[in-house]
């Protein structure tokens, strides 16, 4: 049993009824935590922010199932695969489900019922009740007819791809783990998908409230009753206009400091140790404006503590689900864990407010509006600003002359792509092209060349010494997409469908590696792969979880076309081939599960 899921082993066991009717209202948690007003609360004095909030994708971390909410085709649809079988249907504004009970088959996976002999699992139709993401994905829930535990419906839909796949199949984990298993919303979710989640897991019955579902303004600014009350006073909300503005009954992010203000975001967007009281209890103490550390500290490899030692003594793989072996992380919603490790952060300048603006942005990045390209970094480093080829030797406007590409690079993976990762460092070469060494920049963007290539480059440039035994060989991507462990096959392969890296690099040449890791043993390496050979070539189609032997047929039509298209792909087929081989003889098959 992999470590990250035995958080979801709470004690499920209550009896289960058959009434055998729909749940036309099913139990959920609602907002009815003390000292939080809920967002509506603040429209009436903040429209335009309570606007930018709502358009936004914070807001739909979790909502309530209803039309407004649902994106999944629900019309009589009927799915299967991953060990689930499930039936959608529609009735009036609801949606529902017929599937085997989850909380039986949680039950049954957690040991915590044993089938009689020849018992068959019961099916039910139950309602879906919530909905978590309306960006990249989205997963419904179904509530317990006992109480209000919200068990996951196990398939995902995917919103680009208007398609359903298993749960499971939108994760990076190994396929010998087997099924993926029933979670439970009031612990996997709920401390960061919901407004100041209280699990309270531990009731019998489970009896889970919040602040408000989603992501709403008091996850931010803290609990919102006092100020509300104190604020019907007309003469005090005057004062502080004429004053400072300063209300200390409520936490503004932007006034705190750098550090203090990130940690708003860090809540969520870090690897922290959690006690078993937030994660099943009263959930997380942490409020805005107090230290996060004091109640969430860090874990990491490169700050150990016994909080870390007694993952790892459970788990010895732990760290490589999360980092890369020099300490940076490498999944995403971890951001803060790789900012906090930068010296923009650690020299007391950077922020997660100094380029992010949750009411002044663009909802996708939320970047504030001065903050994209390089404006980010121009404010501090002007004198690079004043003449970037210098720093850069790049051409101006070129994609290796913008900030971001070289200084926080796609090296982090989740939600089937690549991520910018939050450690702001510069590109170095690590000396080897495979297992779980983090890629550089650089071989990122220049997908056709060898670390040797690199290290001469930033020899020249930088004054970077040269790791000792680097040859000019083969292309340092693609040793990642066939040697490396899955997250790093899976950032190589989303690497050559980057619009930087085709615009750097003949990606076209490395089709015939990306048509292997069509193969891939993990699907979510397979996903990637196939949108990169879309993304070179709009007319290729594939279905990542097609049967093997369908896959093959794919593939080998996509490597006939392409060598079809150049005498010189052919001419060169047998080399190409012959280090197909060699590289996935040395690929890291290591179980990895990237911990999204």
């Amino acid at each position: 049993m992999l470590a990250g899921l035995l958080v979801l082993m709470i004690p499920l066991t209550f009896a289960i009824r058959r009434t055998g009717a729909r749940a036309d209202a099913p139990n959920v948690p609602q907002a009815t935590r003390p000292g939080y007003a809920t967002s509506d609360r603040c429209e009436a004095c903040h429209p335009s922010q309570y606007a930018s909030w709502h358009r936004g994708y914070h807001r739909t971390m979790t909502t309530y199932a209803s039309p407004g909410t649902v994106k999944g085709a629900f019309d009589n649809v009927r799915l299967s695969g991953g060990g689930y079988d499930v039936s959608l249907s529609k009735t009036g504004d609801s949606f529902f489900a017929e599937m085997i009970d989850p909380l039986w088959q949680y039950q049954v996976d957690f040991g915590q019922r044993q089938p009689g002999p020849g018992e068959l699992p019961p099916r039910i139709t139950r309602k879906i009740s919530m909905v978590t993401g309306s960006h990249h994905m989205q997963a419904y829930w179904i509530a317990s007819d006992v109480d209000n535990a919200q068990l996951s419906m196990p398939f995902t839909y995917l919103l680009e791809d208007r398609r359903w796949v298993p749960r499971g199949d939108v994760f990076l984990h190994p396929e010998e783990a087997g099924r993926h298993q029933i979670q439970v919303w009031n612990v996997s979710c709920i401390r960061c998908h919901a407004t100041a989640g209280q699990p309270l897991a531990k009731t019998q019955p489970l009896a889970s409230r919040v602040g408000e579902m989603g992501i709403a303004c008091e996850q931010c600014h803290g609990p919102g009753e006092q100020h509300i009350a104190a604020n019907h006073d007309p003469l005090r909300r005057y004062l502080l206009h004429l004053g400072d503005g300063v209300d200390a009954t409520i936490v503004n992010p932007a006034r705190l400091s750098a550090l203090a203000g990130s940690q708003v975001c860090g809540q969520c967007h870090s690897l922290t140790d959690v006690t078993d009281d937030i994660e099943t209890g009263e959930g997380k103490k942490y409020v805005p404006g107090a230290d996060l550390h004091a109640t969430q500290p860090l874990l990491s490899p490169l700050h150990p503590t016994p909080a870390l030692d007694k993952k790892l003594a459970d788990d010895p793989l732990y760290l490589k689900g999360y980092f890369w072996n020099d300490g940076t992380i490498r999944v995403s919603s971890r951001d803060y864990s790789g900012m906090i490790e930068s010296k923009c952060m650690t020299g007391g300048q950077l922020g997660c407010t100094s380029c992010h603006s949750l009411h002044e942005s663009d909802p996708v990045n939320l970047l504030a509006a001065d903050k994209s390209g390089d404006g980010a970094c121009a404010g501090c480093h002007r004198p690079i600003a004043a003449n970037p080829a210098a720093h850069t030797h790049h051409a101006v406007g070129s994609v290796g002359s913008q900030c971001t590409n070289c200084h926080m690079p796609y090296t982090v993976y989740g939600l089937l792509k690549g991520i910018r990762n939050h450690r702001i460092e510069s590109p170095r070469v690590t000396g080897r092209s495979g297992g779980d060494e983090k890629p550089n920049a650089c071989n990122l963007c220049h997908v056709d060349r060898s670390l040797a290539w690199t290290a001469d480059a930033l020899a020249r440039w930088y004054k970077q010494p040269v790791p000792p035994g680097l040859v000019d060989g083969n292309p340092a991507a693609v040793e990642w997409l066939l040697s490396g462990d899955a997250i790093l096959r899976a950032i190589a392969a989303y690497q050559f469908g980057w619009v930087g890296a085709m615009t750097a690099a003949p990606v076209k040449r490395f089709v015939p590696y990306l048509v292997v890791a069509l193969n891939d043993p993990y699907a979510a390496v397979r996903y990637v792969a196939g949108h990169a050979l879309h993304a070179i070539d709009p007319t290729i189609a594939y279905d990542y979880l097609a049967p093997p032997e369908e896959r093959k047929r794919v593939g080998d039509a996509i490597l006939a076309r392409w060598l079809a298209a150049d005498p010189a792909n052919a001419t060169g087929a047998a080399a190409i081939n012959a280090r197909i081989i060699e590289l996935v003889g040395k690929r890291d098959d290591t179980p990895v599960r990237a911990m999204e």
